[in-house]
């Protein structure tokens, strides 16, 4: 990839491989597209923008979980009924790895 300068604009070139499936879907995505510079933003822009929501919304979560302490789930009674505070393990699991620090979007 490259850019060249002129003026007041800059001029980006890209090569996307037809054998590669991310960059077929990419160029089938572009070659629809009427104005694919602003197609290209968008995408560029987009991502960005939720990237830093993402990082953002991992940073308050850790933080707000450093506050809690998270154990597993009370086994049903033995009539059988679920607790009403049955939770998820995944949900569980979700927290701890969170509190961890290990777990990425």
């Amino acid at each position: 990839m490259g850019s060249e300068r002129r003026g007041g604009k800059r001029r980006l070139h890209i090569v996307l491989s037809l054998d590669n499936p991310r960059q077929r879907e990419t160029w089938e995505i572009l070659s629809q597209q009427k104005n694919k510079t602003s197609a290209v933003c968008e995408a560029v822009c987009g991502y960005h923008k939720r990237k830093n929501l993402e990082d953002t919304l991992r940073s308050i979560l850790q933080d707000e979980l450093k506050h809690i302490t998270v154990s597993s789930v009370p086994q049903a009674a033995e009539s059988g009924k679920e607790p009403d505070t049955a939770v998820d393990a995944s949900v569980l699991d979700f927290l701890t790895a969170l509190q961890n620090d290990s777990w990425q979007l």
